[in-house]
């Protein structure tokens, strides 16, 4: 497994892969898919989420494989967010 419950961690595959790159809590493991294996649900630690359902909201399913821990440092600094960034001209 690449998280567990409580991580921070950050989505780097999704279905329609609108969800690349957003920050997510880790929450309860739904249980096992028969192709993409271990499910988390997740909430989102900025933007909305887009389900593969096509609702956005503030939770959705994820597999394991789509997640990869934040470092411990980043995690604990209370900073991270996947809002936009502005940019000066």
């Amino acid at each position: 497994m690449n998280v567990k419950k409580g991580d921070l961690a950050i989505i780097i595959k999704s279905t329609f892969g609108l969800n690349i790159g957003r920050i997510v809590e880790v929450g309860d493991m739904m249980g096992e898919h028969s192709q993409l294996g271990a499910i988390w649900h997740v909430r989102t630690k900025g933007r909305a989420l887009v389900t593969d359902y096509g609702a956005i909201g503030p939770e959705c399913d994820c597999a394991d494989d789509w997640l990869r821990p934040l470092p411990a440092d980043d995690a604990n600094s209370g900073a991270l967010t996947d809002q936009p960034l502005e940019i000066a001209a």
